[in-house]
């Protein structure tokens, strides 16, 4: 009996001193710019891997070691922020410009400029200004490399068939992907 009684408390100590070791903390990530919830920011200890990502209303839950002294928030295109250990953290990012050029966005997400292994151009509003015609389509035509677009009716207003990267291309699709506002079409 008294081993049994050795053993669960021995059992119930251990618990409480596992628990006691750790806290949890508690916050929200904010964009300095409209005061909008950062999602998906990282949330981690520093010099460790104990870590978690924003929710969809920039908060987050975390429990880390009683010996941690600092958290670190990024996210990609903001500053990092190191901050002390406290047991509600609220923290405003800031846009960094200076690394935004490293990043691309493509209908597929976002990736690291280095990372990058496609072709991709950007086509801004005055290139598509310049040109004469209505038509859009027909104004990326000698704006973009490997873009050739033939009108299918000779019609006003007619269907255009945009063809990318050649006919002939081995593994890919000739047909663009269209991306309006964030949204592949």
């Amino acid at each position: 009996m008294k081993k049994l009684t050795f053993v669960l408390l021995s059992l119930v100590l251990g618990v409480s001193m596992a628990v006691a070791q750790s806290k949890q903390i508690t916050g929200t990530v904010i964009f300095a710019e409209d005061g909008e919830p950062i999602i998906g920011a990282s949330v981690v200890v520093k010099g460790t891997t104990t870590g978690t990502v924003t929710d969809l209303d920039g908060n987050f839950v975390l429990s880390v070691p009683t010996s941690a002294k600092t958290m670190v928030f990024s996210y990609i295109g903001m500053t990092t922020v190191e901050k002390p250990v406290q047991s509600v953290l609220n923290v405003t990012m800031k846009e960094d410009a200076q690394h935004l050029e490293e990043i691309i966005v493509t209908g597929y997400g976002v990736t690291r400029k280095a990372a990058f292994t496609g072709a991709s151009q950007v086509v801004d509003a005055k290139t598509l200004v310049r040109t004469t015609d209505a038509d859009p389509m027909k104004a990326l035509t000698g704006s973009v490399a490997g873009f050739q677009m033939a009108s299918e009716t000779g019609q006003p207003g007619g269907f255009n068939a945009v063809t990318i990267r050649g006919l002939g291309s081995f593994n890919s699709g000739t047909q663009p992907l269209y991306v309006v506002d964030g949204v592949p079409v």
